[in-house]
């Protein structure tokens, strides 16, 4: 059996997830203890809506998530519905701890 084989089976790569079944994974799953911050990624095409925009870079606490939310966003209005990502931030990452201290001092949430 190939090196393959051994690490995908015969049945090839392993599937990559669809974007909204990112976002459920992300809602079913919520960050663990080792997540800093969390920060709210929009891809800023022409596709995008100004909800969608505005949220982009919006970095906030883990503790705030149920007055923020995670992608998809609720009022999206993009074609093809929302494609933003919440992106989780590790505590080990370089320069979390420093984004984490400024984010408490703007009361948990930053909006860019």
């Amino acid at each position: 059996m190939g090196l393959f084989d051994k690490l995908f089976g015969k049945k090839g790569a392993p599937k990559s997830l669809t974007l909204k079944e990112y976002n459920k994974s992300h809602k079913s799953n919520p960050p663990g203890p080792d997540v800093a911050y969390i920060e709210w990624s929009c891809l800023n095409d022409e596709r995008s809506c100004p909800g969608c925009k505005a949220k982009d870079g919006m970095k906030y606490l883990p503790s705030k998530i149920k007055e923020v939310g995670l992608p998809p966003l609720q009022a999206c209005c993009c074609e093809g519905g929302c494609r933003c990502i919440g992106v989780y931030v590790n505590k080990s990452e370089m320069g979390a701890k420093e984004t984490v201290k400024l984010i408490r001092k703007k009361g948990g949430i930053i909006e860019v």
